[in-house]
């Protein structure tokens, strides 16, 4: 498996054993669907099979407590979570939301003609301020919001924990994540991380 470059490696195993195969990675199976219609046939048409995503100990259970939508297996606690946002974001309620939406337009668009160069900030800014004023109640005035920088630090934190070595490892490998957390540093970092996230969403 490598670790630069991936795609290219598939294709080349695609052109050799077929639209849809398989790599065991340590104890778990990978299957890789290389075409448009293996896609549409797994994806789309069998998506009540194919729905589940795999499990991510770091990413997910230390660094998320098992909460983050986006890599939740499918389940009880995934259709729950699922209803509730279809909820809160519906047509008629996503109305509620629009004098948010313009007063963050408006900010950004001043920012643009009052500092050009930092138009990536105010981006970041915009996007950030819309999506906390919406789910936490809380907004994000400037780009040195001190809660806006936590929110990206945490961001960055959490891609690189993710990114690791060790997270592919004990998730390939699940029986080390009984040893000692001293050999995982990776661990206590995740945990920490996920204690100041919480802390930072339910700080209004």
């Amino acid at each position: 498996m490598p670790q630069k470059d991936a795609h290219l490696q598939f294709e080349k195993w695609a052109r050799k054993y077929g639209p849809v195969y398989s790599l065991m990675l340590g104890t778990k199976t990978m299957i890789v669907l290389s075409g448009d219609q293996a896609i549409k046939d797994l994806l789309d048409k069998k998506s009540a099979v194919y729905s589940d995503r795999p499990e991510l100990y770091i990413g997910q259970t230390l660094a998320s407590g098992d909460l983050r939508f986006l890599m939740m297996g499918y389940g009880t606690q995934w259709r729950a979570i699922r209803k509730m946002m279809h909820k809160i974001l519906n047509i008629s309620t996503a109305r509620s939301y629009v004098p948010y939406q313009m007063l963050e337009n408006k900010q950004m668009l001043y920012q643009f003609l009052q500092e050009p160069d930092n138009f990536l900030h105010h981006i970041r800014r915009y996007s950030n301020a819309l999506t906390t004023t919406m789910v936490f109640g809380w907004r994000s005035p400037t780009y040195e919001d001190e809660k806006m920088k936590q929110h990206f630090a945490g961001l960055s934190e959490f891609a690189v924990l993710n990114q690791q070595g060790t997270a592919a490892i004990l998730d390939y490998f699940p029986i080390l994540r009984r040893l000692p957390e001293f050999m995982f540093p990776t661990k206590k970092k995740a945990k920490v991380l996920h204690q100041q996230e919480k802390a930072l969403y339910l700080s209004h």
